[in-house]
């Protein structure tokens, strides 16, 4: 269970908290898979068998308020592939407790930030060929694999 508060520092205002039950979202989790995999013998749900088939966990903006940290912990361990983040910073955060998880930087990430990035095993979002090219000189010059993923704007949000 994961508890955050926020105090209201205006009368009449009132105080605001969420209370977030890791059991559900592990079992959220469970069903997900459910639609994407099968069930072990244990009658646990597992992702189909083959390399295609992955979750990502959303854990941008602190899990939308609901701990990133924790929400991913109990994301990784209960068999999501990868998470998501919104920033590097976000990623470098995750990145302390779980050093293995595949984390994606969603958003463009600036050329500034490609270093720390690389530097973190994040993988980064290249929306041009000009960042394309950025990101392949910085994990060049740092003597690291950098990995990105393309975002193509086809029109079709």
């Amino acid at each position: 269970m994961v508890t955050s508060q926020q105090i209201a520092v205006s009368p009449g205002l009132r105080d605001a908290w969420v209370e977030v039950d890791l059991d559900a979202i592990r079992l959220n989790l469970e069903l997900i898979k459910t639609w994407v995999g099968t069930r072990g013998a244990d009658g646990r749900a597992r992702l189909a068998d083959g390399p295609t088939t992955k979750i990502m966990g959303d854990v941008k903006s602190d899990a939308y308020g609901h701990g990133a940290l924790e929400v991913g912990e109990v994301l990784a361990a209960n068999g999501c592939s990868w998470l998501a983040v919104a920033s590097v910073d976000e990623g470098v955060e995750l990145r302390k407790r779980l050093t293995q998880t595949p984390i994606l930087v969603l958003s463009p990430t600036p050329n500034r930030a490609l270093d720390t990035a690389f530097r973190h095993n994040l993988d980064v979002t290249i929306t041009n060929s000009k960042a394309a090219r950025m990101a392949a000189e910085v994990a060049a010059k740092a003597g690291r694999l950098g990995r990105i993923h393309l975002k193509i704007d086809t029109g079709m949000h």
